[in-house]
């Protein structure tokens, strides 16, 4: 979200005529980031949750190209587009730091729910009455490890500027 904030107030200072061009086009793709974020979380599957974090990878290349394309039209000043730019690479991180432990689990699995091309159903259940495969994790678990890999990543790729988290 700050990502997107802090583009919305970058934005604020391009040229009125770029209002439908340039400046609808990097809020739309700054807003997208944490939306589909959102939306995929709130699927409740890690598979899911994973085809909505890598459309907001998507999302987040397409804002990249919209400032660099900013940056050499001038439409803000260049230490703006390069701090939004250094953002962008911290929200990357924290998108691999949210896939990488989701898509291990679901690797995981697949290895070991079948063996020579045969699925084997899960044999026990846990006493919460999720079964034994790490894939279905209660949704409790995506959002504690979701929120807290956020937080981590935004406090550890501020770009020191001084809007509110």
């Amino acid at each position: 979200m700050d990502l997107a904030e802090a583009c919305y107030v970058v934005t604020k200072g391009f040229p009125r005529e770029e209002v439908y061009g340039m400046t609808s086009q990097v809020r739309r793709a700054a807003a997208a980031i944490p939306a589909n974020i959102a939306e995929g979380h709130g699927r409740e599957s890690p598979r899911d949750f994973v085809r909505f974090l890598r459309i907001a990878q998507g999302s987040l290349r397409e804002l990249e190209t919209h400032l660099m394309l900013a940056s050499r039209v001038r439409l803000a000043p260049e230490e703006e587009i390069e701090a939004l730019l250094t953002e962008c690479e911290g929200v990357e991180k924290m998108l691999r730091s949210l896939i990488q432990p989701i898509q291990k689990t679901k690797n995981q699995n697949e290895r070991s729910d079948s063996v020579g091309g045969i699925h084997l159903a899960p044999t026990h259940r846990s006493p919460e009455g999720v079964s034994g495969s790490p894939a279905n994790l209660p949704s409790t678990h995506l959002t504690t490890l979701s929120a807290s890999l956020i937080a981590s990543s935004y406090s550890s790729c501020s770009t020191g500027s001084e809007t509110p988290g």
